[in-house]
Formats: C-alpha cells, sequence, structure tokens
C-alpha cells in the first residue's frame, strides 16, 4: 500500500483496517497481508510493516520484516507479538 524512504532506509507498509481488532477474521486477513510483504523484494535496509486501523480507536502496527510465512508458524507469530499502538496516525519523525 505504502513505501517510504529516506537516507536512512525504505520502509514498505501494508494497511488494514477493521471495526474490532479481535475480530476472528482478521487473523487470515493480516497473515494473508504479510505474505504479500514477504513476497516483495528487500533491498538492504528495508523494513516491512503491516498497519491496521481500529475504527474509532486508533492504530496497531508490527515489523513483520523477519516473520515466517508458513501458515501455521506466521499464526502464532501474529498472536504471540507486541503489537504498538497509536490513538492518531504518528508523526513519522517519532518512529
Amino acid at each position: 500500500d505504502l513505501y517510504a524512504f529516506n537516507a536512512d532506509g525504505l520502509r514498505m507498509i501494508q494497511v488494514k483496517s477493521t471495526k474490532r481488532f479481535e475480530r476472528v477474521g482478521n487473523s487470515s486477513t493480516f497473515r494473508h497481508a504479510v505474505v504479500a510483504l514477504q513476497t516483495l523484494a528487500s533491498p538492504p535496509l528495508t523494513t516491512k510493516e503491516l498497519w491496521v486501523r481500529v475504527l474509532r480507536v486508533g492504530w496497531r502496527w508490527i515489523d513483520v520484516t523477519s516473520a515466517p510465512i508458513e501458515k501455521k508458524a506466521l499464526a502464532q507469530y501474529l498472536k504471540e507479538i507486541s503489537w504498538r499502538s497509536y490513538r492518531k496516525l504518528p508523526d513519522v519523525r517519532e518512529l
């Protein structure tokens, strides 16, 4: 969805939205998004991120650069990783 770059590197960002973060169907949506990111070529100094807009709540995001792509391992990874949260879209200079 989005590429952001500067002198320090490149960020590949996949953006999704949901009404409720814990909704059951989200896990497969997030999994597919990560797999799509992982199939992209990665130049040096690249990070791959999944950002989720939770309606009327804010943003959650994770770095998935080193996430596994095998279905079970990825599902477990997404369940166990600590998601970062923002009430509003952060200024990119703060990240």
